[in-house]
């Protein structure tokens, strides 16, 4: 079983396009890459993916799981990091709280190592933090809780 499989999947907005017929498998253990300019769909299929987005048409499993199935798509959701291309982070809050409510919500198995690993201060505000230094809090975020699936938009 593929860790993610696309058949045919077409995401329209009204008439816009965001993709179209998009087609691929990716194996446990594959590393897999999007490439295409801004506006080509790489976030499109990769919210499509994740159950955020309903296709217009096709189909898609992330994990084994229905991507379009709301439940199915929530057990592929807690097996998978995802690191959005803008994390979107509190930046009134310390990347310590952040980090905080989404072990609450996820677990946080690896999180004192990621932290040590990545030289994140965590009692700093995010809204203090260079960009880099966010891209390091969504960063542990996404990986804490040891998914079995990473999936990274740019």
């Amino acid at each position: 079983m593929p860790a993610i499989e696309c058949r045919n999947l077409s995401k329209y907005y009204g008439d816009v396009r965001g993709i179209e017929d998009v087609s691929f498998a990716v194996q446990n253990g594959e590393v897999f890459g999007f490439l295409g300019p801004n506006g080509a769909g790489k976030t499109t299929a990769i919210r499509t993916l994740l159950g955020f987005l309903s296709p217009t048409s096709g189909g898609a499993t992330l994990l084994g799981n229905d991507a379009a199935d709301p439940v199915e798509s929530r057990r592929a959701r807690e097996r998978t990091g995802y690191l959005p291309g803008d994390p979107g982070l509190d930046r009134d809050r310390t990347a310590k709280a952040f980090l905080d409510h989404q072990a609450a919500l996820r677990g946080a198995s690896s999180r004192e190592d990621l932290v040590d690993r990545f030289g994140l201060d965590e009692s700093r505000r995010i809204a203090d933090l260079s960009r880099g230094n966010r891209q390091k809090v969504a960063l542990v975020a996404a990986f804490m809780h040891d998914p079995d699936l990473l999936l990274l938009d740019e």
